[in-house]
């Protein structure tokens, strides 16, 4: 079971592992990793503003960040 993070925290950990913000827009941020591009989607939106994200979409954000190639291990550890 993942721990429960909000949008400071994923923002932090998404800048360690060598995301960077693009496209910055009232509600939502893209973040594009520095080096590894994977499928027709390369990035990630992260929905800003929430304290804490819910089961289904703290899921979803560390799938999508696995599919760049970390495993969950490293994702929860800079969480």
């Amino acid at each position: 079971m993942s721990k429960s993070f909000g949008t400071k925290d994923l923002r932090k950990c998404l800048k360690k592992l060598g995301f960077i913000p693009k496209g910055i827009r009232s509600s939502h941020v893209k973040y594009c990793h520095k080096e590894k591009k994977v499928g027709s989607k390369p990035f990630i939106i992260v929905q800003l503003g929430k304290k804490t994200y819910g089961k289904n979409a703290s899921s979803r954000y560390i799938s999508q960040v696995k599919q760049f190639g970390f495993s969950k291990e490293e994702i929860e550890k800079d969480l």
